[in-house]
């Protein structure tokens, strides 16, 4: 993950398995190694954990619509617009994506 994908207040997993919030711009240390980040996948667990309602097809929260898709040996969600689909993988994508289409940050209890 490079540090270009995140935003403060974006959720990963550090080095120890922890799932942090991104609080600081600088992610190194202070002996000035860079310090391992992960992302969340995305489940349908923590949809529902970001105020997202729906189970199945899709999920919606304040009209971002979120649909699952089926027929992939992983589960894959994708946000939808007229004729484009934007794959989310991860957690820290949905954070960014939300907050470009609401102005707001997504709320989550993990």
């Amino acid at each position: 993950m490079k540090s270009t994908d995140l935003m403060i207040g974006c959720w990963v997993t550090n080095a120890g398995g922890f799932n942090v919030k991104v609080t600081s711009p600088m992610l190194c240390d202070f002996d000035n190694r860079l310090i391992i980040l992960n992302p969340i996948h995305i489940t349908e667990e923590i949809l529902l954990k970001c105020g997202f309602l729906g189970s199945g097809l899709y999920y919606v929260k304040d009209q971002v619509y979120i649909y699952k898709e089926y027929g992939f040996s992983e589960t894959v969600f994708e946000y939808r617009y007229n004729y484009t689909k934007i794959k989310i993988q991860h957690l820290h994508q949905l954070q960014i994506l939300y907050f470009a289409l609401t102005g707001e940050h997504l709320k989550i209890e993990l």
